[in-house]
């Protein structure tokens, strides 16, 4: 799990990579690339 509430997401060849402020990352889930299509996009998160 990522340590901070905010993450930034980038997208990947693999997929969309989240990145937290500790510079601490993995890929989003389908659950998680929902909620951000359901969000419109937006690159920062709360998870």
């Amino acid at each position: 799990m990522l340590d901070s509430h905010a993450v930034r997401v980038h997208q990947k060849a693999d997929g969309l990579l989240m990145v937290n402020a500790r510079g601490k990352s993995r890929f989003m889930n389908w659950r998680e690339r929902l909620a951000r299509w359901l969000l419109k996009g937006s690159l920062e998160i709360r998870p």
